[in-house]
């Protein structure tokens, strides 16, 4: 099941298979608090995920044209991975989005930070294996506007390749697959 946060009830006899802060969260929002909209999966459908059900639509519909910050929230200590997963859905074309939203800089580090934290996160690289792109790195992160295109992503498919040569997978594009792959490398 998944349920937008304000959708829990307690007399839901699955309410307590959502966890702490769902339930936290569920009634800040119900006593009308600013709560962030959020979704709650329960351990049956992240469960499914991982055994390879797609994703449902109305849970990807819900981020539509928004990056999203995943949270896994297993049980205390269950879990080594237990941080969040910030700007799931960013790839080349939703760059685009983040570069009118925070400006070029901004977008450029963010989108690097993010490959690099998913690579480490979830492929299990270590943050050494990039320095060969360290300089290439500083020389990119500068406001040019005749980059944009070229150059920009072009350190972002060095970024890629690297990923792939270090670990033999490929970076996911889609917003489903990277949920995937975070939850895989957290509940597997």
């Amino acid at each position: 099941f998944a349920y937008k946060v304000n959708e829990l009830l307690k007399e839901d006899e699955n309410f307590s298979s959502y966890g702490n802060k769902a339930i936290i969260l569920n009634q800040l929002k119900q006593w009308q608090f600013p709560v962030p909209d959020s979704v709650f999966l329960s351990g049956g459908l992240t469960e499914s995920i991982v055994k390879g059900q797609e994703i449902p639509n109305d849970i990807l519909g819900f981020f539509k044209n928004e990056f999203v910050i995943l949270r896994t929230s297993p049980a205390n200590g269950t879990f080594e991975n237990e941080m969040p997963f910030l700007y799931l859905g960013l790839n080349d074309q939703t760059y685009r989005i983040l570069v009118k939203r925070v400006g070029q800089l901004s977008a450029q580090c963010t989108y690097i930070t993010f490959l690099k934290n998913f690579a480490i996160s979830v492929f299990n690289m270590g943050i050494e294996e990039f320095s060969p792109l360290e300089t290439t790195e500083s020389e990119f992160l500068r406001e040019d506007k005749k980059s944009y295109e070229s150059i920009q992503l072009d350190i972002f498919k060095k970024y890629k390749e690297l990923i792939v040569s270090k670990t033999g997978k490929q970076f996911p594009n889609s917003l489903s697959e990277q949920i995937r792959c975070v939850l895989e490398s957290v509940y597997k």
